[in-house]
């Protein structure tokens, strides 16, 4: 059964809010990295207020500094968790 263009008309329009949040989160993201490491520099950290320090580091491994340091060796297993 065919859907009418009214029926069709809201799941745009979520579709569109839904990229547009995403663009204005991943711009958002890389601004804030870009202000960092041109106003820090690495290993250096300043208190933001209480609780929370902004620091300039480097990940080097996939998640979180997971498998860090051995280089290209983990995709292989990696992609092996991923697809099960």
């Amino acid at each position: 059964m065919a859907r009418s263009a009214r029926e069709a008309t809201p799941r745009v329009g979520a579709w569109a809010r839904a990229c547009l949040t995403l663009v204005a989160v991943v711009a958002i993201d890389q601004a804030a990295k870009q202000a960092v490491v041109h106003s820090l520099d690495r290993g250096e950290s300043v208190d933001v207020f209480f609780g929370l320090d902004l620091t300039n580091t480097r990940n080097t491994g996939v998640a979180f500094g997971a498998f860090e340091g051995r280089g290209r060796s983990w995709e292989c297993p990696s992609r092996w968790c991923w697809c099960c």
